[in-house]
């Protein structure tokens, strides 16, 4: 085994080594510098003590060999039924003999767990199974980190289609779709009778709201994020997407549709619907204090405002004009491991067990996991919680976050085009254009 002796004084078995040279290989890898080590080996086992004295990076935590004909499945940390997770497992290993070991990340960021993730599959270890949201698919596809699946043609028709394109990359498809979340349009039943369709709606109720000393709508509007079903109400979008793939040399950041969005929160702003300073939290405390209407926001928040007493309605983003806003959507997904000897009963176990509604009903009697993208389950789902029902629609003609690199890009620019418009007074085109030049350049 080996042993690091790290600066806290905390021995940490972290690897099997066998010889000296695996040793060698491990550290190089590992990036590890300015080492000591000190080799002893006895009838019966091999220590390797390794003394630290600087070291570029930690670890991952999840470090394993592959078992053949035995799953290791990493999951999501404590936003995810985990107990549930792991009666599914059981149910698995029971019926068919093959052991799980499901392990929960100690990380609750998705990035820092796909770093561990990455850095064990380029050793060929890791788990069988990740799960993770969609939007790095490409990145990890491009990279060779996660293998392409061919779901059976019944898992196909399980799951909206629109779904399946978040874990499209290059016209082929990189992981299954669990459940998925976004924004949509909260409103306080107290203050309307349901969501706004229409911006020239929320006009319409102004004079009625400024009476109760209340405001019809406001948003996080220089954020992209929340605002990105305005720009596509007309015809905006990201990238243009067919057959599965993305075209980064083609977005619709200035074309008529997205310049009529942006226009169109700037009139609400120049009207002063929209407050001058605006973040998350001003949006927030404004909906929980009772000082406007609707909002948009995501389900992580609703149960904080029913927690203030609000009764919520749910809805999609008013249209600016006849067209129907399509907001971000996030998918969790579960992946396999390129370098697995398992990928055909990791297959097995996703698509007979846990995209079934049977399995994802353990898992939800144990924590809610939102909108599911099994149709037949979300239906049972829908039937007894009108919130989540409204909000499933919303995010069935949603627009999965581009899995592509350049969606960078796309955030740090259009966020800068926003507040160029919204601030400092600049033109809705002219900004748009440069941000589109800077996206696909």
């Amino acid at each position: 085994m080996i042993y690091c002796k790290w600066p806290m004084k905390i021995n940490k078995v972290v690897n099997a080594c066998h010889n000296k040279a695996m040793l060698y290989t491990l550290l190089f890898q590992s990036s590890i510098r300015n080492w000591e080590t000190t080799l002893m080996n006895t009838m019966f086992r091999k220590i390797c003590t390794i003394s630290l004295l600087t070291a570029s990076f930690l670890v991952a935590p999840f470090a394993n060999a592959w078992v053949k004909d035995e799953l290791v499945i990493w999951t999501k940390p404590d936003d995810f039924g985990n107990d549930g997770f792991k009666k599914l497992a059981q149910r698995f290993e029971k019926e068919t003999g093959i052991k799980v070991t499901v392990v929960v990340p100690e990380n609750k960021e998705d990035d820092q767990a796909t770093r561990d993730y990455n850095r064990q599959v380029v050793l060929k270890r890791g788990p069988d199974i990740f799960l993770r949201t969609h939007d790095r698919v490409g990145e990890l596809a491009q990279a060779g980190l996660i293998a392409q699946v061919k779901p059976s043609q019944s898992t196909l028709n399980s799951v909206n289609s629109n779904y399946w394109n978040a874990v499209s990359y290059d016209g082929k498809l990189y992981g299954y779709p669990i459940a998925v979340e976004g924004v949509t349009q909260i409103c306080n039943a107290d203050l309307v009778a349901k969501p706004y369709e229409t911006l020239a709606a929320v006009e319409q109720d102004i004079p009625r709201l400024r009476k109760l000393g209340k405001k019809p709508l406001i948003w996080d509007y220089m954020n992209n994020y929340f605002s990105y079903g305005f720009v596509t109400s007309e015809g905006g979008f990201t990238f243009q997407f067919s057959n599965g793939s993305y075209n980064p040399a083609v977005t619709g950041a200035n074309n008529r549709g997205a310049i009529t969005g942006v226009t169109a929160i700037k009139r609400l702003l120049d009207k002063n619907l929209l407050p001058k300073k605006v973040d998350y939290g001003v949006v927030d405390n404004a909906f929980k204090q009772g000082q406007v209407a609707c909002i948009v926001n995501g389900p992580w928040s609703w149960g904080d405002y029913e927690k203030a007493g609000i009764d919520l309605l749910i809805g999609n983003l008013p249209k600016v004009k006849s067209g129907t806003p399509k907001v971000f959507i996030g998918v969790l997904s579960a992946m396999l491991n390129p370098s697995s000897p398992n990928q055909v009963l990791a297959s097995q176990f996703i698509e007979q067990y846990f995209t079934q509604p049977s399995g994802l009903k353990l898992i939800n009697d144990d924590k809610d996991m939102g909108a599911v993208a099994n149709k037949t389950f979300m239906k049972q789902l829908a039937k007894g919680n009108k919130k989540l029902a409204a909000a499933s629609q919303v995010w069935d003609n949603g627009e999965p976050m581009p899995n592509i690199p350049k969606m960078s890009r796309y955030w740090t620019h259009m966020d800068t085009a926003l507040y160029e418009v919204m601030v400092k007074d600049q033109s809705v085109a002219k900004s748009l254009n440069a941000a589109a030049s800077r996206i696909t350049r």
